[in-house]
């Protein structure tokens, strides 16, 4: 009788882990927001201890969050006072802020070139919302870590007291376009249990667009929480402007090298969009050829399969008119392009190219969905990109 209760027992947990909705599966852990870290050239911190607020627009929501912070380009160790969450997209907490703890203590130390992660806190967030970090630091790194291209305000209190419970903004004079520390943001979500991480350059980070979360993995992120609850995935944008797939530059290293901690390291991703390779083709000096850049790709893919992580295929946009365009350059993205679509390589194609070409010009973005820069796409641009990648194969 005790042999067949155990097994009875045995039997229920591992239905438990299946059935979705079950209480098991309703404490998985999944990533809901990112950003990627670069190395700091420029940025608006420069005093030794200040607390910093920005705001985290998540995709999936939950009943608990827990973040994690980066000081990967740091000299040395940052030190943190107190860290809080809350409500809000501006410079003051919608609710009253929660204080985060780091094994179970407010401070914790982030050492040089590494992260934290938060433990546990109960606070429902609901899909779409701003989550409002303050983080106060009590010793800074002169080699901050950031990330440089928000496309939304945070705000700096630049005296040493620590603002990070405060519910007005009056101690936050400071406003800056980065995100700074903070790197994902994970929640306990009742259904969704995957992620998605789009992977690229300054397109994916949202270049020309608005504020407002109008990137195209904003797009796609909007369109997932349409779906039915279960059928709903978080989205984590790890695009950092400039960068590129074979070569380290001075906005972070190379996605051959990055993917590991950006993508295949963040919680609950199950699949990636890889679009990059445009800043390859047009760095300066000697730009690589097709095939190398595609053996680049063939290094991303291979790591992400290695962690069971599906791969998507972009096609690289049209750039004609923009200032390093050449007939040459146009043949290494065409020649790229055609290796995308029909190497087998990836386990799907997402065509952006096919949706943000001109008809009467296929070397050259619509005019309707570009920047006057004819590299980067605008708001309508990118609402085309979400839109071309089909979720049935995420």
């Amino acid at each position: 009788m005790r042999a067949r209760r155990s097994f009875v027992t045995a039997f229920a947990v591992i239905v438990s882990l299946l059935l979705p909705g079950s209480a098991t599966a309703a404490q998985a852990w999944v990533g809901s927001w990112t950003t990627s870290m670069m190395t700091s050239t420029t940025t608006d911190i420069t005093v030794p201890s200040y607390t910093v607020r920005s705001a985290a627009h998540i995709s999936v929501g939950g009943s608990q969050v827990r973040l994690r912070l980066s000081n990967r380009y740091g000299e040395k160790a940052a030190a943190i006072g107190h860290v809080t969450a809350s409500l809000g997209g501006g410079p003051a907490a919608n609710q009253a802020p929660k204080s985060l703890s780091f094994g179970g203590k407010r401070a914790v130390s982030i050492p040089a070139g590494g992260e934290v992660l938060s433990d546990p806190l109960a606070m429902a967030v609901s899909p779409g919302a701003d989550v409002l970090v303050s983080i106060h630091v009590t010793a800074s790194p002169k080699q901050v870590t950031y990330h440089r291209s928000a496309k939304q305000d945070s705000f700096i209190a630049t005296d040493s007291a620590d603002h990070a419970a405060d519910t007005s903004g009056a101690a936050f004079t400071k406003k800056t376009g980065s995100w700074y520390f903070m790197t994902a943001l994970d929640v306990q979500s009742p259904s969704a249990s995957r992620s998605v991480a789009t992977l690229g350059d300054s397109i994916t980070d949202g270049a020309g667009s608005t504020y407002g979360n109008h990137r195209y993995p904003d797009v796609l992120a909007r369109r997932l929480l349409s779906l039915p609850a279960n059928q709903q995935r978080g989205v984590l944008n790890a695009g950092i402007g400039g960068n590129m797939v074979l070569k380290d530059g001075a906005n972070g290293q190379a996605a051959i090298t990055r993917v590991r901690w950006d993508v295949l390291q963040r919680t609950g991703v199950r699949t990636v969009i890889l679009l990059e390779g445009i800043n390859d083709i047009r760095r300066a000096g000697t730009p690589p050829t097709a095939a190398e850049l595609t053996a680049g790709y063939r290094k991303i893919i291979d790591a992400a399969r290695a962690k069971g992580v599906r791969v998507l295929g972009g096609t690289l946009l049209p750039f004609k008119g923009s200032n390093k365009w050449s007939e040459a350059l146009e043949k290494t993205r065409t020649d790229v392009n055609a290796w995308v679509r029909t190497s087998g390589a990836f386990d799907a194609v997402v065509d952006f190219d096919a949706v943000m070409r001109d008809p009467g010009d296929p070397q050259k973005m619509r005019a309707t969905h570009s920047t006057t820069d004819w590299l980067h796409p605008n708001n309508t641009g990118y609402e085309a990109m979400g839109k071309a990648v089909d979720l049935a194969k995420l």
